[in-house]
């Protein structure tokens, strides 16, 4: 169940920051058969730019801070720690994106959010 809700969360969690103006990946949910079983799946389109390759946020924090759990704790303070110290994106402009993503997430209940996305 956790697995189809995530797919739901995903799709429903860009829907609605499209429509409150926040920028977002385009999104697709469908049903994928894998060995004659379908599973409800949401496909992504590719948002990166010619050269940038995506990174998870636990290896971003990893080379930021001294993490117990090798970057994938999830302490606000060290995720506000992180975001300050990182110099790869406008700081104001990150940290803003991650309350909005926050809310968000709280909002329609996406409990798949972690250092590894």
């Amino acid at each position: 169940m956790s697995y189809s809700n995530s797919c739901f969360s995903e799709y429903l969690g860009c829907q609605i920051y499209e429509s409150i103006g926040i920028p977002v990946k385009k999104t697709l949910m469908g049903i994928y058969t894998v060995k004659g079983k379908q599973k409800i799946v949401v496909a992504c389109g590719d948002f990166t730019e010619p050269g940038v390759s995506p990174q998870d946020f636990a290896s971003l924090k990893n080379r930021m801070i001294d993490s117990e759990r090798q970057g994938y704790g999830t302490e606000l303070i060290d995720i506000l720690q992180t975001i300050d110290e990182q110099t790869l994106v406008d700081r104001d402009s990150l940290l803003e994106r991650f309350w909005d993503m926050f809310v968000v997430d709280a909002f329609i209940g996406n409990w798949d959010r972690h250092n590894g996305n």
